[in-house]
């Protein structure tokens, strides 16, 4: 069971990824989403998607290892980046409450 703690980066990095996924598709759809949502929906995209593909014997544990959590790492980076870059052009009412932050 202690082995399964790998896991906690995973959680973490997967669910910063989805968020910054998901907000970038805000952007370019100009969907009105509170952040909120958008975090929940990461959050809870990643613990389904892990928990999916864990139940399924898709993946073992020996699996996760530094370099899929480097590569979630990178694209969280990058999604980030290319969501401050397009903030400039494509307002949204979630700007304003991450503002208010």
């Amino acid at each position: 069971m202690l082995h399964y703690l790998i896991l906690v980066p995973y959680y973490f990095f997967g669910a910063l990824t989805l968020t910054a996924l998901l907000m970038v598709f805000c952007r370019l759809f100009s969907l009105r989403v509170s952040i909120a949502y958008l975090v929940g929906g990461g959050v809870l995209g990643t613990v389904a998607g892990l928990a999916i593909v864990l139940a399924t014997y898709h993946i073992s544990i020996e699996h996760f290892g530094f370099v899929p959590l480097l590569v979630l790492f990178a694209a969280s980076l990058l999604l980030a980046t290319l969501d401050a870059t397009l903030q400039r052009w494509r307002k949204l009412p979630l700007d304003d409450e991450l503002a208010n932050l």
